[in-house]
């Protein structure tokens, strides 16, 4: 077995085709051919229906595949387990749900590059159960995420700060309770993929909240401006002193009952990266403590 052939296999099912992982890697696509059959005489296992255009991904490839990413991510984090100093260098791949994207993520990630300047951080964003499945693949070294409702047994999950759920409602809205404003304005919904939705939705349907849905949206800016211009209020995830901006909007609790959720760290159960993720913690601490 090869790591270059595994690699090549990884490039195939993240690029879509044949071609485009030739393309991405830098091979002729008679190479990658020949990297795909050499794995499949080495598993005496067709990993490809080439019947199909582009081939699709037989049972055992999609199985292989899963395990090709755990031995990818343990080969490239090799140079960091060997290293003659104990710094803390090498790619942390970090992935961030949209709502901590523009308040939490900057200020946390900032002091860890602060204290570990020589730490390549790669940064995406996705909903949480996006991120989820991207760190089971280890396609991810970690999530900043809403808590999942079951940790699966082969994550680790920390707590790192509490958000309370509330109303936001235009500047001139005087009324002092939050089913005032529901009923009053149309409902800019947040979007119903985030984990606190159905929290939400919950929650409107214990009080017999039946709302005139304006919009759905999954910016926490792009609903302030909107809650702002007066086109509606909405139930969200409030993000206090963490957000980027302060938007002139009346902030209401919601309930009862009242909603909060966890934001964390999700992460693998693996040994490689267990010095960064602790690193990481720590700069959040310092960041939002």
């Amino acid at each position: 077995m090869s790591i270059r052939n595994l690699r090549t296999l990884v490039a195939i099912k993240d690029h879509g085709s044949f071609a485009a992982a030739s393309d991405t890697l830098g091979l002729t696509n008679s190479a990658v051919s020949m990297q795909v059959k050499m794995l499949e005489e080495t598993y005496g296992a067709r990993l490809f229906d080439r019947s199909e255009r582009p081939p699709r991904l037989t049972e055992p490839g999609e199985a292989l595949i899963q395990h090709a990413r755990e031995v990818l991510a343990l080969y490239d984090g090799l140079a960091g387990v060997i290293a003659a100093d104990s710094a803390i260098h090498g790619v942390l791949k970090v992935g961030v749900i949209p709502t901590a994207l523009t308040g939490i993520a900057p200020r946390v990630l900032a002091e860890l590059r602060r204290v570990y300047p020589s730490l390549q951080i790669q940064l995406s964003s996705a909903m949480s159960g996006d991120l989820l499945d991207m760190v089971r693949r280890s396609e991810l070294d970690v999530a900043l995420q809403s808590e999942p409702t079951r940790v699966p047994e082969d994550l680790d999950w920390r707590r790192i700060l509490q958000q309370k759920v509330v109303v936001v409602a235009p500047p001139r809205q005087r009324a002092r309770r939050d089913v005032e404003v529901l009923n009053a304005w149309p409902y800019i919904r947040f979007n119903r993929r985030s984990w606190v939705a159905p929290l939400i939705a919950g929650a409107l349907r214990q009080r017999g909240l039946d709302l005139e849905q304006s919009m759905e949206l999954d910016s926490l800016e792009a609903i302030y401006m909107m809650v702002q211009a007066g086109l509606g209020a909405s139930i969200i995830p409030d993000s206090g002193p963490f957000s980027p901006f302060r938007p002139d909007v009346r902030i209401l609790p919601f309930g009862p009952p009242p909603i909060e959720r966890w934001i964390g760290f999700l992460t693998k159960k693996a040994p490689l990266k267990e010095k960064t993720i602790a690193a990481l913690i720590a700069a959040a601490g310092v960041a939002l403590g």
